[in-house]
């Protein structure tokens, strides 16, 4: 199978929707993570470190 650059956007667009879009992603994965290790430490500059770390500072919603 050949995938594309496209195919794959398309793939992970499509579970990304089924889990409840990105933010909701990012924000479960934030809450797994201090629930396992009681806090989340992923630091960085790239876009989806940014975006987790907007969240953490709104709040987790309850």
């Amino acid at each position: 199978m050949n995938w594309t650059a496209l195919t794959i956007w398309n793939i992970v667009q499509n579970m990304l929707t089924s889990y409840g879009g990105y933010s909701e992603v990012v924000e479960k994965t934030i809450r797994f993570y201090i629930e396992k290790t009681g806090e989340w430490k992923l630091e960085g500059n790239h876009k989806y470190c940014r975006d987790a770390k907007q969240i953490e500072n709104k709040g987790l919603k309850k």
